[in-house]
């Protein structure tokens, strides 16, 4: 089933986009290990990297782009600076 989602670019800049529920499983899961990543919980940043990167992949995030196509911004998009190509 897919909804309706406005994810806000910018000041009064909204784009619509329809996504399903796996999109928001996927965007549910990247926001996790972001926050996880970015406090340093899954061990030396340097270290986890190939992990996180992994674990993006198998849900089809390997870019900042995938991440934009969710709707992600904000700190949540922050967290992978320098992660994602």
């Amino acid at each position: 089933m897919a909804v309706m989602h406005e994810s806000v670019r910018g000041p009064g800049e909204a784009v619509p986009a329809w996504l399903s529920e796996n999109d928001y499983f996927k965007m549910g899961a990247a926001v996790a290990v972001g926050e996880l990543y970015s406090a340093g919980d899954l061990g030396d940043r340097a270290q986890s990297r190939d992990r996180v990167r992994r674990f993006l992949a198998s849900f089809g995030i390997r870019s900042m782009d995938d991440l934009a196509a969710l709707g992600m911004c904000g700190p949540y998009v922050r967290d992978f600076d320098g992660l994602l190509p």
